[in-house]
């Protein structure tokens, strides 16, 4: 009641009235749905509208008070103070006098401040938006000319602007498109509805917070709507937090194509609504890890999207990077793997935004994958071109460096890195993967130390442990293994078995290789199998899964070096030195 009446008495005596008469409170102090036609007047109603006609007592009659009436109700239906718009609105040359007038016979005029008082704007308003008032004439005709002129300040604030997110940046303008949607309200419901859909959509994409504004107008008239709008607005809502409900945003795409088939969106770009509709289909199905469901939803929004939306391009490239990256690191893991849909996706995402070092790294990722080290050399020099202190970049082009055996090359990228980011471990892991091919074994347990002390649970444990293997280092061996394989790993408890079969320890070999061939299996990395196989005793199958792989050219290079290195470490147990032997053959004939 307190929100309702304003401190008012005169609201607050007739509320009393009406409640000692029976009246709900509720019926009383908000507005009910529209009664039946001869149903009579609701309580709510009946107060609006005897406080507005209390406060306008003196404009009603008398022929010369009527345009009192007709300046009380242009400032009642402006959305905020315009001294132009109401100019425009009156038809009025010399406002400030007109104004001043009304000033001397109303006390409820703010004449500086180009308002009413608070309080009669509230009742004001309610009262206007009846259907009887709000239809009337010279309602309309106000809010026409308003419409009318506000038309044209977004053609000219717009002129030269062809991309909306750049409209909305524009303060002026974006507070002029809801000054807009709010008087195209006031014409109608049917009205405010059809401008407002089109400005959510491209809200809804570019600037929420701006589409919070906007539906903040729709919400000040939902009480006059009817059902259909009252959800509409309501679903529309839902899904501006950051993280709405799946439900939600299905809800709301599905109305707005609806809404869209009937003809609803035209006052809009078509091709720009198609592109946003697609896109965020593809963000939603992205949250619900449907990727390539996801990725076919970009490329159809690319299908629609034209030149001129440069933010919208920006937006869709990121959808198609962020996709790449679930192709290659499927499932969350560490190691990137080939994906001819993660390379596709990378591919559009450069084609969109040449502008972004993230999507250069990753396309180098892609083509490193595929052996195609030139390209991913060249990738990773434009992504530092574009961002010289991005470390990863530095790391990523020594890693490539490293495989094409570019050692100096590799180990000078690898220091960038680190002089860019002390406390980027991966650098130095690189460093010691260098320094090992090298020969180079002290320095090369050094770097996975440093790496170790940065990041303990980076991986390292598993390298410097293999390290210890190889240099036959058996008791640093088991200590780094131990401690490598309580990530549980594949790769460390390989290493960790064939320590034990090194040691002829075949029983813990065994129980290890059988742990890490379970958990091979369940990652999809095919080459490992193989060499599992071997290790488990079927030497028949691991050889040739591993020819296969071979012959398809579904090993990386790097992947290549480091098997082989393998099977020359396993080659020291006579029970595999015949395979593992064959298995380097194969592995050292491939090599370039």
């Amino acid at each position: 009641m307190a929100r309702f009446s304003w401190g008012i008495p005169f609201v607050i005596r007739q509320a009393a009235v009406m409640w000692r008469e029976g009246k709900p409170i509720e019926e009383i102090v908000a507005p009910a749905s529209a009664p039946a036609l001869g149903s009579g007047v609701s309580a709510y109603d009946l107060v609006i509208t005897t406080t507005s006609e209390r406060f306008l007592v003196h404009c009603f009659g008398a022929p010369e008070q009527e345009a009192d009436l007709e300046a009380i109700y242009a400032l009642a239906l402006m959305r905020r103070p315009n001294a132009e718009l109401l100019r425009q609105m009156l038809d009025e040359t010399d406002l400030e006098a007109r104004l001043q007038g009304l000033k001397e016979r109303y006390g409820f005029i703010l004449v500086e401040q180009l308002r009413l008082d608070e309080k009669l704007t509230q009742f004001l308003r309610a009262y206007l938006l009846a259907d009887l008032h709000r239809t009337s004439q010279r309602v309309q005709t106000l809010n026409d000319r308003a419409i009318a002129w506000l038309e044209l300040q977004v053609e000219d604030k717009a002129r030269g602007i062809a991309d909306t997110a750049e409209k909305l940046e524009e303060d002026a303008l974006a507070e002029t498109l809801l000054d807009l949607t709010h008087h195209q309200f006031w014409r109608s419901e049917d009205a405010g509805m059809q401008y407002l859909v089109p400005r959510f959509v491209e809200g809804w994409q570019y600037d929420r917070y701006w589409t919070r504004s906007l539906l903040e107008i729709a919400e000040s008239f939902q009480p006059y709507m009817g059902q259909d709008s009252q959800k509409r607005v309501s679903r529309f809502e839902k899904v501006l937090s950051f993280n709405p409900d799946f439900d939600d945003v299905n809800d709301v795409l599905t109305d707005v194509e609806k809404l869209q088939q009937r003809g609803r969106l035209a006052d809009g770009n078509q091709a720009e609504q198609d592109t946003i509709l697609w896109l965020q289909k593809g963000q939603l199905v992205y949250r619900q890890e449907r990727y390539a469901d996801a990725l076919e939803c970009y490329l159809t929004a690319e299908k629609h999207l034209t030149a001129n939306f440069n933010q919208l391009r920006k937006d869709l490239a990121q959808g198609f990077y962020r996709v790449s990256g679930k192709f290659i690191w499927p499932g969350g893991r560490d190691d990137a793997v080939y994906s001819a849909e993660g390379e596709h996706a990378i591919k559009h995402a450069l084609a969109l935004d040449i502008e972004q070092s993230d999507y250069y790294c990753r396309f180098a990722v892609i083509c490193a994958l595929s052996g195609e080290t030139e390209k991913a050399i060249a990738a990773f020099h434009q992504a530092i071109a574009l961002d010289p202190k991005y470390a990863y970049s530095h790391h990523g082009l020594g890693n490539v460096y490293s495989v094409q055996g570019c050692y100096d090359e590799a180990i000078a990228a690898f220091h960038h890195a680190i002089a860019l980011n002390p406390k980027y471990a991966s650098p130095h892991h690189g460093l010691g993967d260098v320094y090992w091919a090298q020969g180079c074994y002290d320095e090369a347990i050094a770097a996975f130390h440093q790496a170790i002390s940065l990041d303990p649970n980076g991986g390292d444990f598993n390298s410097l442990g293999w390290l210890y293997v190889v240099t036959k280092d058996y008791e640093n061996a088991k200590k780094a293994l131990e401690r490598a394989i309580e990530d549980v790993g594949w790769a460390s408890l390989f290493n960790y078995g064939l320590l034990w079969a090194l040691q002829k320890n075949w029983e813990m070999a065994q129980e290890n290789w059988q742990k890490g061939y379970q958990l091979c299996q369940e990652d999809d990395s095919p080459e490992a199998e193989a060499f599992y196989c071997i290790a488990l005793g079927d030497a028949d199958k691991g050889l040739a899964d591993l020819k296969t792989l071979l012959d398809q050219e579904l090993i990386t290079l790097w992947s290549k070096r480091t098997l082989l290195l393998v099977a020359q470490v396993m080659q020291r147990c006579p029970e595999f030195e015949e395979t593992a032997k064959q298995a380097a053959d194969m592995l050292e004939s491939s090599l370039p």
